[in-house]
């Protein structure tokens, strides 16, 4: 089974405090979860156990197991301090930046009101649908939109 980054956190909270235990709750008392430190965990728990990096300790408490702990030893902690690694990014484009690749790059004026707004497209061209509709309101009132 593959040891996934959530299995592996819960590897790290077990080795810190020690035991993971069995919080009962529900009317009956019949439903229950897996707590490290308060955290609920209990997926995490159960992948673990069907891994056999955790075994039962009791009823209600879970500790590693020896292959958990060899887990550990194996691929250490790196901690909260140690550099993230990541990939080297890609070989980078020499092509030249132009502005047609991102449309027309000169600044524009937003217009301020929803009159303006309404007058610049009413100026740009033939409209169709709710904006025609908006625009012949603008220009000619609203009794004819």
């Amino acid at each position: 089974m593959k040891i996934t980054r959530s299995m592996r956190r819960c590897l790290i909270l077990l080795d810190r405090e020690g035991e993971a235990i069995r919080i009962w709750y529900g009317k009956g008392g019949d439903q229950w979860s897996w707590r490290i430190a308060g955290a609920p965990v209990t997926q995490q728990v159960h992948r673990c156990i069907q891994a056999r990096l955790v075994e039962l300790a009791s009823r209600d408490r879970v500790v590693l197991s020896p292959l958990g702990q060899r887990v550990l030893a194996e691929n250490p902690d790196p901690g909260a301090s140690a550099p993230i690694t990541r990939k080297r990014p890609g070989p980078v484009s020499t092509r030249p930046l132009t502005h047609s690749s991102f449309g027309d790059l000169s600044p524009r004026e937003e217009p301020n009101t929803r009159f303006e707004r309404s007058e610049r497209r009413a100026a740009a061209g033939p409209l169709s649908g709710s904006a025609a509709c908006a625009a012949r309101a603008v220009q000619h009132g609203p009794e004819l939109a």
